[in-house]
């Protein structure tokens, strides 16, 4: 397989296509609206049809997700505090770069499904004749039933199992990446990546190509920090009544053991369903690393992604400044 190398003329005539497939490109900057650009001419068909046929009887490999329990901790200490204080905020520009780059994967998986009206029949001609010595016409008709045979539609699968390609989830995508700038402070990308979480298609969990555990992952998050939240404000009212009737902890606690048994039945429930990042093995997913039960954050090792030019190259903003692949 050749590298397609573009002159100046040819970007800004392919960047001219994108638009008119209705793209949403923040258009602010050169810089600003190339971001997610970047990925889609990165993590295009011709990307796509190389890891099929490099390894047709396995399945899609979506790279590096969200880890739900970092996620967890951003999104409380931004409820908590209305910004982050501990949490390194790199790690949520580099979710936002996740979040690009499948969707950039998505959105070549839907014109080679035949669901966007752009099918690259060019580029399926091209590996047709290259591996099964063949001509075929570069149109949806013959492409697709050439790609059927091979089992690019099988192999073409979000974790969750579902199809791979939207009709519905791109567009709200595409105009949430419009928004994004890489000067915006942590917290406001931290927003945006919570509504491309919530994108919803229906043909599957889209949710599950960004974050471990798709939707039914952040569900329970969603659900821990408004408890969460409750239990700081029942702890707040705890030290008030404490105060104000200058009660000590046991006769708080004893003031109120049988009210608390009575409303549970005797029975207490974990205000943490998402478990905590603790394990034996040694793992690095997007910002953390475990080990021997203590956590720390740590830059991904170099051979994260084995044979992917952009595997240390998460953040949109560390692209801008030429830090690809560092």
């Amino acid at each position: 397989m050749k590298l397609i190398k573009l002159n100046e003329s040819q970007y800004k005539m392919l960047f001219e296509s994108i638009k008119s497939r209705n793209i949403h490109i923040n258009e602010s900057s050169d810089e600003d609206w190339s971001i997610y650009y970047d990925y889609v001419t990165d993590y295009d068909a011709y990307y796509v049809l190389s890891e099929f046929f490099n390894n047709p009887q396995g399945k899609q490999d979506w790279g590096v997700l969200i880890n739900p329990s970092m996620y967890k901790k951003a999104l409380s200490e931004l409820t908590k505090y209305g910004k982050l204080i501990n949490f390194p905020s790199k790690y949520v520009y580099q979710w936002m770069g996740i979040i690009m780059k499948n969707t950039a994967i998505l959105r070549a998986d839907t014109d080679l499904a035949g669901h966007s009206g752009q099918f690259p029949g060019y580029e399926v001609a091209e590996f047709a004749e290259n591996i099964d010595g063949i001509e075929i016409e570069p149109d949806y008709g013959e492409g697709s039933e050439w790609l059927w045979k091979k089992g690019l539609y099988k192999w073409m699968k979000m974790p969750d199992g579902s199809d791979a390609w939207s009709d519905y989830g791109l567009d709200p995508l595409e105009t949430i990446f419009a928004e994004y700038d890489e000067d915006l402070p942590p917290e406001k990308v931290l927003v945006l990546v919570n509504r491309a979480l919530d994108v919803y298609h229906q043909r599957g969990d889209v949710a599950s190509i960004f974050i471990q555990g798709g939707s039914k992952v952040l569900s329970k998050i969603s659900e821990n920090v408004k408890r969460s939240i409750i239990k700081a404000h029942i702890n707040e009212t705890k030290k008030n009544i404490m105060k104000l009737i200058k009660l000590n902890e046991s006769q708080y606690k004893r003031l109120f053991e049988m009210d608390s048994f009575v409303k549970t039945g005797g029975n207490s429930e974990s205000l943490d369903d998402v478990p905590n990042e603790e394990t034996k093995d040694e793992t690095w997913v997007a910002g953390m690393i475990t080990k021997d039960g203590e956590n720390t954050y740590s830059d991904p090792p170099g051979n994260i992604l084995k044979g992917d030019p952009h595997a240390t190259d998460f953040c949109p903003r560390d692209r801008r400044l030429g830090l690809r692949g560092v």
